[in-house]
């Protein structure tokens, strides 16, 4: 997709047709549905990779075996990020957003604050 409103088609009168998105393009929607299923290993993958580059900046020298790349992160771990960030997608707590420009991942996550009683 090329942004919120779908893909952009040029006319032959030099003008821009809009799919409508998602919701009206069958591409759009099949695109989304890739992303929401890629989402919770992107998530945690993003949050391991943050974490472990931002733990001796706060003074937290993290295990050894999960100071590793994520595909060298021990399966249960790796399978309990996914699970957690699946759990917080689910609950609307965080959302797959936009690609981001910089940095490790190639989405962006929106965070709201986190009621524990609602999950």
């Amino acid at each position: 997709m090329t942004g919120p409103h779908g893909h952009v088609t040029p006319r032959p009168d030099d003008k821009k047709a809009r799919c409508g998105g998602p919701r009206l393009c069958r591409k759009c929607a099949d695109e989304l549905a890739a992303v929401e299923a890629a989402a919770p290993e992107q998530i945690a993958r993003a949050f391991h990779e943050t974490y472990e580059r931002l733990a001796p900046s706060h003074g937290y020298q993290t295990r050894p075996e999960s100071s590793v790349p994520w595909e060298a992160v021990p399966e249960a771990n790796r399978t309990l990020m996914v699970a957690v960030a699946t759990e917080l997608l689910a609950a609307g707590v965080i959302r797959p957003g936009n690609p981001t420009e910089t940095g490790p991942t190639t989405e962006r996550v929106s965070v709201r604050s986190l009621d524990s009683r609602s999950i």
